[in-house]
């Protein structure tokens, strides 16, 4: 894409792809690219967000077996 008018015709023809595809497909191929997006977290802060995903969420379950290992205890005396 050297020249300026190889440019225009490639956004003119992707803008004709656009405008001639259905609505409900552009809402279909909306949705499922959405759906294929990594998390906020992750896509902010990288491997550092996805560890204290991991983090957090292995705080919250072991928080949680803690609180049904007492519920147990008090259960059995």
């Amino acid at each position: 894409m050297d020249k300026p008018e190889e440019y225009i015709k490639f956004v003119t023809g992707k803008m004709v792809d656009f405008i001639e595809m259905p609505q409900e497909q552009r809402k279909e191929n909306r949705k499922k690219a959405k759906a294929a997006r990594e998390p906020w977290l992750i896509r902010w802060f990288g491997l550092g967000g996805f560890a204290i995903t991991q983090w957090m969420q292995s705080r919250n379950s072991s928080a949680g077996e803690e609180l049904t290992e007492s519920s147990i205890m008090s259960e059995n005396i």
